[in-house]
């Protein structure tokens, strides 16, 4: 439908016409928005320097906010089928969260910051970036 999404320094990330009509702007709760991601559904995920958020598409209302204990610097990764999203932390762990309610699946240490971007194949094999 044209819309862009975006997040700011200023802890907000915003839904926006290709007209430059803001639709709705949503307030997270710590620093910088990151990254925002785009689920096949429309869902968007967004992450700021501690937190990631699930935010429905149309009216900017938040689904489910989780608070890493870590800084996270970039965006979120799904899974193959998108019921699961990843995000790592600057404390060496990266987190699995349910995308339907963000509950915590399962974390993994990697023994490296591992806040520096994430990739999944089809096959669900997570690539981590770190700061080796």
């Amino acid at each position: 439908d044209g819309t862009i999404y975006f997040g700011t320094g200023n802890s907000y990330a915003y839904a926006v016409t290709n007209d430059g009509i803001i639709v709705w702007s949503v307030a997270m709760n710590s620093g910088n928005v990151n990254g925002l991601l785009l689920a096949s559904d429309g869902t968007v995920f967004a992450t700021s320097n501690s937190d990631v958020a699930s935010i429905e598409p149309v009216s900017g209302a938040v689904n489910w906010q989780y608070h890493v204990p870590a800084k996270v610097g970039s965006t979120v990764a799904f899974s193959p089928d998108e019921s699961v999203v990843y995000v790592g932390g600057d404390n060496k762990l990266i987190y699995a969260l349910a995308t339907a309610d963000g509950t915590v699946q399962w974390t993994y240490l990697t023994g490296h910051r591992s806040n520096n971007g994430l990739a999944v194949d089809a096959e669900g094999t997570i690539y981590a970036g770190n700061y080796d």
